[in-house]
């Protein structure tokens, strides 16, 4: 078993060094990676404002590393805290712009230093786009 494992790592790590493990933009919407998907909140806005089926398949469900500009955390809504980062859009009709994110208030120490301008980042889960065009991320922490 141990020889396994240390094959199926030592493969893992070729495979990442040598660059195999790259993933095309239109592999990466079929084949989502296991791990957090690092990513700007002004180009989730714009992936779901550009394609918002194809960045459900991607994005909803799965691990974001999202990391941007917040605005103050707003709430508690029932047992979460909002915060929307910023983009560079103009507004939408319901006159609130960007990603909006909810964190569970057991991270009130995370959150409560938040003031708006702040770079900010943090893992969530993919919650796919409102009505009004927003991309929701859920279960935020640092």
């Amino acid at each position: 078993m141990k020889r396994l494992s240390f094959a199926l790592l030592a493969a893992s790590l070729w495979a990442a060094i040598s660059g195999a493990a790259t993933q095309s933009e239109e592999d990466r919407y079929q084949n989502p990676p296991e791990h957090p998907i690092p990513i700007d909140a002004d180009e989730l806005f714009q992936a779901y404002k550009n394609n918002p089926k194809q960045s459900d398949s991607f994005y909803k469900g799965h691990l974001i590393d999202i990391y941007g500009i917040a605005e103050k955390p707003y709430g508690p809504v029932g047992d979460y805290v909002l915060i929307s980062f910023r983009v560079s859009t103009t507004p939408n009709p319901y006159g609130v712009l960007g990603v909006q994110a909810s964190i569970s208030k057991k991270y009130s120490a995370f959150y409560s230093k938040i003031v708006a301008g702040d770079k900010v980042s943090m893992i969530c889960t993919g919650g796919g786009q409102d009505k009004n065009g927003m991309p929701w991320l859920l279960n935020c922490h640092p």
